[in-house]
């Protein structure tokens, strides 16, 4: 998983066009939901 992040955060502009959600939403969602996986 943090291959993935590792591109996400050396290639935001690539973000939207991959997932739809500009580099802001998707780091806003990331930090969502990492305290609910501690639950999972």
């Amino acid at each position: 998983m943090s291959s993935i992040l590792d591109y996400i955060e050396h290639n935001p502009q690539e973000i939207q066009r991959l997932v739809g959600l500009k580099y802001e939403q998707l780091e806003q969602l990331i930090k969502q939901a990492i305290p609910t996986e501690s639950y999972a």
